[in-house]
């Protein structure tokens, strides 16, 4: 199962930031993780304001182009705010895959 499934099932706000938290954590020792600059792998993730800065920020830098380690790194928090239930933050969602629109109900 794929992080992006995992946030998807997660049954509670706290299993949302457990697992934002262990992809964090894993980009930290990751040959990659560099891609991702450190305020935005910066530990521990304080709430719902952070995470929505963070997603917005990963947003407009996948819309430069950034490379694959911010695209995923992206997708992952756009998935983790829907999940959330904080969908009427704007995150321009760049590519076509096949996630769950507006998913709530934690």
């Amino acid at each position: 199962m794929s992080i992006i499934e995992a946030i998807k099932r997660a049954e509670s706000e706290h299993a949302v930031y457990l697992l934002l938290t262990a992809y964090l954590e894993s980009l930290w020792l990751s040959e990659t993780g560099g891609a991702l600059r450190g305020s935005l792998r910066r530990l521990p993730i304080e709430g719902q304001t952070d995470v929505q800065e963070r997603a917005q920020v990963l947003a407009s830098e996948e819309r430069a182009a950034e490379g694959p380690v911010i695209a995923e790194a992206a997708e992952i928090f756009r998935v983790a705010i829907e999940r959330l239930g904080l969908s009427q933050v704007v995150v321009p969602r760049t590519s076509d895959t096949s996630s769950e629109e507006n998913r709530t109900g934690l």
